[in-house]
């Protein structure tokens, strides 16, 4: 249920949570490599690639569907959306779903209520749950039906306000503070690297890549930190569909679902190169221990798939451009990536398919 706050509650909240995606992102930090590079003919090329995170999941309770979630929220208000009988609603494999019921209290409309396929992780339900949805309030999805497609049903049926991650352009603008945060601490990462091993890695970044789920980001990449960079690529990362699917995330097929109402954020025209669509779940799941131990980066599955997607990229482009990474060097000869992550592992971990790999 909805959490009320009075109003000097409510300013309070809203102060701090501004200020989170305002100043409070967690820092970049370096990705390891995975191993599976060390058994690739482009093993000694692949030394020249650093390739830096910014691991939204260790936002406070928050993850990193928050900045698109608030800007939609902020965008709807000033529009005049919300009255206190309002009941916000949209489709969501959750993540989005539950930064939307964690900002809900800032807000003067009734309740947020997500519409999720039963698939959804259990863990990611009970993260709804402690994020104040009542869960007979949640909207399943019926067995066979799409979530966007019953979300925009629903529109037909119940006097309720639609957020649709998947064509709201807050998806996108509330990424701008992200890339900002990105161009400001980049300088910081390169400083600390330098003083820390005497190595310079440039000025720019070479690539910038995200697992595509709404696509927003990579469209927030294109339209926010490519002009800061140029030259820079956007690489976008799709799973393999059916049960190779990675939770979290589209195959492309599932990708094409969202032309029906309109979504995607035209990926197409956007991405260097086409989707990345070679990593397997094993694949994912076995790249998402490795960086958790020895490494204790605590990152879910999309970011690892996005990890391991990106590197596929790289040993394609080896491999196309006559054994060379020339193309992609920057201004100190380094190929220099950025990789954004939603989230954590917590939410995941009741399925014992994903629990097993980090039982070792």
């Amino acid at each position: 249920m909805k959490k009320i706050l009075d109003e000097a509650d409510r300013k309070a909240m809203r102060k701090h949570v501004i200020n989170v995606v305002e100043n409070g992102l967690p820092w970049l930090k370096w990705m390891p490599t995975p191993s599976f590079v060390r058994f690739q003919p482009w093993r000694n090329a692949a030394k020249k690639v650093r390739i830096c995170v910014l691991s939204a999941g260790d936002l406070e309770i928050f993850n990193g569907k928050l900045q698109p979630a608030l800007k939609t929220c902020l965008m709807d208000e000033a529009d005049g959306k919300f009255t206190p009988e309002t009941i916000y609603y949209g489709p969501s494999s959750a993540n989005w779903a539950a930064m939307m019921a964690a900002l809900a209290p800032m807000f003067s409309y009734k309740e947020f209520r997500p519409v999720i396929e039963r698939s959804v992780p259990k863990g990611k339900i009970d993260q709804l749950e402690a994020n104040g949805v009542n869960p007979e309030n949640i909207l399943w999805v019926p067995e066979g039906s799409i979530g966007t497609d019953y979300a925009y049903e629903l529109v037909k049926t119940l006097n309720f306000q639609l957020a649709d991650q998947y064509t709201h352009k807050g998806s996108v603008l509330g990424h701008k503070w992200t890339m900002d945060h990105v161009i400001h601490d980049l300088p910081r990462l390169m400083r600390h690297e330098h003083a820390r091993n005497h190595v310079w890695i440039g000025n720019n970044l070479s690539f910038a890549a995200a697992v595509t789920g709404t696509c927003s980001t990579v469209a927030a990449m294109d339209e926010f930190l490519r002009p800061a960079f140029p030259g820079m690529q956007v690489w976008g990362i799709a799973s393999m569909p059916g049960k190779e699917r990675v939770p979290g995330s589209r195959s492309k097929q599932k990708l094409e679902e969202l032309n029906r109402i309109g979504g995607g954020f035209n990926y197409e025209n956007i991405l260097d190169g086409g989707l990345i669509e070679s990593v397997t779940l094993d694949e994912a799941y076995s790249v998402n221990a490795e960086i958790l131990s020895p490494h204790f980066m605590d990152v879910g599955p999309t970011v690892a798939l996005a990890v391991a997607g990106t590197w596929h990229r790289l040993g394609e482009y080896w491999m196309n451009h006559n054994g060379s990474f020339d193309g992609l060097v920057n201004d100190a000869g380094i190929v220099l990536g950025f990789i954004y992550g939603v989230d954590k592992r917590l939410p995941y971990l009741g399925d014992p398919g994903y629990r097993k790999y980090f039982q070792n």
